[in-house]
């Protein structure tokens, strides 16, 4: 019991010669990619790995800290590295500022590559932040490909390919992306929900909305994005029940909902949208928390204000945030309003010729 690594590969490797099962070389390389033989640097990363996996505020902080303590004991953890900067992505754009964010994460991503190339979710989380720091999405796409070659088994890197497909408008790979995971863990509820808003994503309501209720009795807590019911039963026509399906998420998480102003703005309560809206634009004012200047640009398009959708999206522009960028890249449902607007196609391509970092 000296070594519990060496005994973990002793116990794997018996189960597999009693299945018959040949691993090659390649796999078994694979698999130990990224670890450490510090015990309690190990057991510091497995709790991070846990609250990390609530995704929320409050586990996302959680995990940065039990992280950063496991790197502390050993800097050269690979598997530690991508971890936190899977938790400081997971913060970016919902609890924490797009560009600063994002930007911590593409640091240890690259601490994690260079720490041992062969960590698959490595290479996946570099790819993310290279889209989402410098928004270089050539690239960023390229090492998220590397990284899924290296081992396409791993649910963390599933779900960042996944949402970085789902978002930049590629929903076909992120719903096959989405199969995958939960393939590989029928039992979490991250797979089902994810593939719940990739569905949403793609304009296919009911489809989502199936699959979303579906994910809850897994887990009612899990939300990626916005509220994925809610937004499906809106889009087809079940108002009274969007807006409760709204409501009853807001008792859950206090997080701002882009979709319930364009709620209520088709319920005829243009009062209760424009109501929400200011609400969110306290919130963002006040600076004690990060309130995504896209989110508020969206309320505003779905209640058809133009000019207010324009001033946040410049704003968004100027504070560097990745869902700019990313609801350039296509004709995205959530800005269709804004598409013939001349501002709207001067600010689309000075966006998409733009990039940050070397």
């Amino acid at each position: 019991m000296k070594d519990n690594f060496a005994l973990q590969d002793e116990i794997a490797g018996a189960i597999a010669s009693a299945m018959r099962v040949v691993l090659s070389p390649a796999t078994t390389v694979a698999a130990k990619a990224g670890r450490t033989a510090n015990a309690e640097a190990h057991d510091l990363y497995m709790q991070g790995h846990f609250e990390k996996s609530k995704l929320d505020g409050p586990g996302l902080k959680r995990a940065e800290t039990l992280f950063r303590a496991a790197l502390k004991l050993d800097p050269g953890y690979a598997q530690a590295h991508a971890e936190l900067a899977f938790a400081y992505d997971m913060q970016a754009d919902v609890y924490a500022a797009s560009h600063e964010y994002h930007t911590l994460a593409l640091k240890e991503a690259r601490l994690a590559v260079a720490a041992d190339s062969l960590l698959a979710e490595g290479h996946v989380v570099l790819g993310f932040e290279l889209a989402a720091a410098n928004w270089d999405f050539d690239a960023g796409l390229a090492e998220m490909n590397r990284g899924l070659a290296l081992s396409g088994r791993s649910t963390d890197a599933l779900l960042m390919a996944l949402g970085f497909s789902m978002l930049s408008g590629n929903t076909t790979r992120a719903l096959a992306l989405s199969d995958s995971m939960i393939q590989i863990d029928p039992l979490s509820p991250i797979g089902p929900h994810a593939r719940a808003e990739a569905l949403l994503w793609a304009g296919r309501w009911q489809e989502a909305l199936d699959q979303k209720l579906a994910a809850k009795k897994l887990d009612p807590t899990v939300t990626l994005l916005d509220v994925t019911d809610a937004t499906a039963l809106r889009e087809l026509g079940r108002l009274d029940e969007s807006l409760a399906a709204y409501l009853d998420f807001r008792k859950i998480a206090d997080v701002p909902s882009f979709g319930l102003p364009t709620t209520y703005e088709r319920m005829g309560r243009h009062a209760d949208a424009v109501r929400e809206i200011r609400a969110m634009e306290a919130r963002f004012n006040a600076g004690k928390e990060w309130i995504d200047p896209d989110f508020i640009a969206m309320a505003y398009a779905g209640i058809g204000d133009r000019d207010n959708a324009m001033k946040w999206l410049e704003k968004a522009f100027e504070m560097k945030t990745y869902f700019v960028r990313l609801l350039m890249n296509w004709d995205s449902p959530w800005l269709r309003e804004m598409a013939s607007d001349p501002r709207f196609i001067a600010l689309k391509k000075k966006v998409m010729a733009t990039k940050f970092g070397e």
